[in-house]
């Protein structure tokens, strides 16, 4: 088997019937990325890994780069992921990126009218490459005044998307009020959780995740357990 980027992954999922090769990228921040969790893998790891779908062969690529605010991410997407999806094949673009946008050492420069700006310019992009997107909500973090910003700049990221026609996937009460993802937070460096906290963050995607993934290729087949391979291949 070839060797693969770092960054590439590759999740089969058994399957008597041919498989249909999906490529996607998951494009953000730190939490993207994965920090805080010691086995790396996320919670983009572990859907691609534990809610695979039959028939498909997901490739991904973890672009999630630490500290990036919603206009560094502008920047770099287009490049970064033209090249990892091909035109004959199934693909997709998962955008999570704002709360470094809310840090103090950078809201100056990022009001939320920018950071709306930000995420208009990378929707109208993808939509005009003709690829699907899924964008996962803002985060919470340790401190409440920060929460209170973070959660302003959702507010409005999620307004956009209703209004524009763009799935967002709103997580932040959620993780917000659950005491796994907030006590993951504070234990680990104050922002990011441990594994535990980005499993149950993975949960709470599931549903509009399987939904989304579905619809890459036309597959309307309901999921169970028996359709998911437990580990990515490298």
């Amino acid at each position: 088997m070839a060797e693969l980027h770092p960054n590439e992954r590759r999740a089969y999922v058994r399957s008597a019937a041919p498989f249909t090769d999906v490529r996607l990228c998951f494009v953000g921040d730190s939490f993207t990325l994965g920090v805080g969790d010691e086995g790396q893998a996320g919670w983009v790891g572990r859907l691609v890994r534990d809610h695979g779908h039959r028939g498909m062969r997901i490739t991904y690529y973890n672009l999630g780069i630490r500290s990036e605010t919603s206009s560094q991410v502008a920047e770099r997407w287009e490049s970064e992921v033209r090249p990892r999806l091909r035109p004959d094949l199934p693909g997709g673009v998962v955008l999570s990126v704002g709360v470094n946008d809310t840090m103090p050492a950078n809201a100056a420069m990022h009001p939320v009218e920018r950071s709306v700006s930000n995420l208009q310019k990378i929707v109208d992009g993808v939509r005009a490459c003709g690829w699907p997107m899924l964008i996962v909500g803002l985060l919470p973090v340790a401190d409440p005044d920060h929460n209170r910003r973070i959660g302003r700049q959702n507010l409005a990221y999620s307004h956009w998307c209703s209004c524009h026609g763009v799935q967002y996937v709103d997580v932040f009460k959620n993780m917000l009020e659950s005491a796994t993802w907030m006590s993951q937070v504070a234990l680990v460096d104050g922002h990011h959780p441990g594994p535990a906290g980005y499993a149950e963050l993975t949960e709470d995607l599931m549903e509009s995740w399987d939904a989304w993934i579905l619809t890459l290729v036309g597959h309307r087949e309901p999921l169970n357990e028996t359709n998911s391979y437990g580990k990515a291949e490298v």
